[in-house]
């Protein structure tokens, strides 16, 4: 949408047309995604686009109760990822949807309008015509970011156990520098304890984490090529990539190659004698009914230029059936020694596939399944390659369901089977909620959950209730939540038996600045320990 730009002088008519037909409009949008992948640290969402999406934003889960779940840290043209702040378990293909205020997407438009014009977006938006076309189509230099500031604190009533924890993030992300073709993100972090800077001093590394730092050229709208450490979402499942990536579309083809080493294993430094190299290549298909999309890559990792692990992955993703949604990714390992001597080999390493069917606006089923034996690096950890003689493997189902009775209330429900072959007994977990958003009179959001744990080592539960309230049209919040933990472990005779209690207040001090605090209680029988953890960020 372009941006409405009024001039001084401009009748009261027509400043009052305008703004009346804003206000006519609804004041919130909400845009929504799906998960198309994810990882033990990031959850990576897909949208039609993500223009009016920032880092930093929440995503959340459940179109009506508005359930926050994700903090984008990184951001594409079309997908997203996040780090889950919630208590729910992600799952791929859950839908996530993230704000739109039609106000500052009005506002964030960047081309001025005649008043010709301006009038007649009162009746039809797609009859707006720029007044300065060569502005509209150059490059337009965009910055964004956000710095912050957290502390966590935790104290227990035993001497010598508190602990104080400081961390700093930055955030940038820079599209068209001065109008070129050059753009940059960075997403770092610092982090250490209160008391322990020699710590710090000896491993650097260990409090500095620099989980995205790279600069991309972009040719064209259909060439690009990165430089420094990114994930790339076309391989998301090989994590970040220290070096060059290059990436070519032409039609529904992508193409690409990536060139460079793995973060080390041990503290994610940069690490060069961790070579890697690959190609990919994908398709994608769009029409009205949905879009598939497939990517095949092939990788192969060196540690100190000895073959550490050569892999195959395909993912594949589909919405062209009405209603349905499937997401698989599959690796294939290609290598292997046998007797110190390398040997050609086609296992599969992972199986991930996924089914989401939305039977109405109401009512949608998923399920999912997991296979995963563990990954062989026979460079890196090859003084323990003689002690495997049987590959781990991890299998497992998920099951679940979401269900909206009526507006402002969604009930929810999961079950998983998880099995181990190096374990007799299967893990089995079931999770449910129901969620009230905006409870009249009060307007206060409430979501009571429970969740059901039996592993071949323990069996739990955990019941929980968690009531938000906004105050002055969101501008502050606070949160309250209960939960009651009770685990029996096989191992001991004693069960273990919690309450928690936590308070959550959320405040916005200027328009790019916001403080956050938490702070939790957790009482057991034989002590008491609590945390308190407070975040300031400033968004540019």
């Amino acid at each position: 949408m372009n941006r409405l730009s009024l001039k001084y002088g401009q009748g009261l008519v027509l400043t009052f047309l305008v703004l009346n037909s804003i206000r006519s409009q609804t004041a919130m949008k909400l845009l929504e995604g799906v998960v198309t992948f994810k990882s033990s640290v990031n959850v990576y969402v897909k949208y039609p686009s993500t223009e009016t999406i920032r880092v930093g934003d929440t995503l959340y889960h459940s179109k009506d109760s508005l359930i926050p779940s994700l903090v984008v840290s990184h951001i594409s043209s079309t997908s997203c990822v996040g780090k889950n702040i919630s208590n729910r378990v992600i799952s791929i293909s859950d839908l996530m949807y993230a704000k739109l205020s039609i106000k500052s997407t009005l506002d964030s438009a960047k081309s001025a309008v005649t008043p010709k014009a301006l009038v007649k977006n009162t009746e039809s938006s797609s009859e707006l015509k720029p007044m300065n076309t060569e502005r509209t189509n150059s490059k337009m230099q965009k910055i964004n970011g956000r710095l912050s500031m957290a502390s966590y604190s935790s104290f227990s009533d035993k001497p010598g156990n508190d602990a104080h924890r400081l961390r700093y993030t930055l955030v940038l992300n820079a599209k068209n520098i001065q109008g070129s073709g050059w753009s940059g993100e960075s997403y770092i972090s610092f982090r250490h304890k209160a008391g322990e800077w020699q710590e710090v001093k000896d491993h650097l590394f260990n409090a500095l984490k620099v989980f995205n730092l790279a600069m991309k050229y972009e040719f064209n709208p259909n060439e690009q090529i990165w430089f420094g450490r990114k994930i790339n979402l076309n391989v998301s499942n090989i994590g970040a990539v220290d070096g060059i990536q290059y990436e070519k579309k032409r039609k529904n083809m992508t193409y690409g190659a990536i060139l460079g080493s793995r973060p080390d294993y041990t503290d994610y430094s940069f690490n060069l004698k961790l070579m890697q190299a690959g190609i990919f290549a994908g398709h994608t298909l769009r029409n009205k009914t949905g879009d598939m999309s497939s990517t095949l890559a092939f990788l192969e990792q060196k540690n100190n230029f000895k073959t550490d692990r050569r892999f195959a992955y395909l993912q594949h993703s589909n919405t062209l059936l009405k209603k349905l949604m499937f997401f698989g990714s599959f690796e294939l390992d290609l290598y292997k020694k046998l007797a110190g001597k390398p040997v050609s080999t086609l296992s599969p390493s992972s199986i991930y596939l996924s089914l989401r069917y939305k039977v109405n606006q109401k009512l949608a089923f998923s399920t999912s399944y997991d296979a995963l034996k563990n990954v062989i690096y026979y460079e890196s950890y090859k003084n323990y390659i003689d002690q495997i003689i049987e590959q781990e493997v991890r299998q497992g189902l998920r099951f679940g369901a979401d269900y909206t009775p009526f507006t402002g209330v969604s009930i929810g429900a999961t079950a998983g089977y998880r099995f181990q072959s190096n374990r007799a007994d299967p893990s089995k977990n079931a999770d449910l909620y129901i969620s009230f958003y905006q409870v009249p009179w009060l307007n206060v959001s409430a979501t009571v959950s429970a969740t059901l744990l039996q592993t071949d080592y323990l069996d739990g539960t955990i019941l929980g209730l968690r009531l938000n309230k906004s105050f002055k049209d969101g501008k502050w919040s606070m949160e309250g939540s209960f939960r009651k933990v009770n685990y029996v472990y096989s191992s001991a005779e004693v069960p273990l038996e919690q309450k928690i209690g936590s308070l959550n207040m959320t405040c916005r001090l200027l328009k790019k600045l916001s403080l956050s605090v938490n702070y939790e209680k957790t009482f057991e029988d034989q002590r008491k320990y609590s945390s308190l953890y407070c975040n300031l960020i400033k968004r540019f």
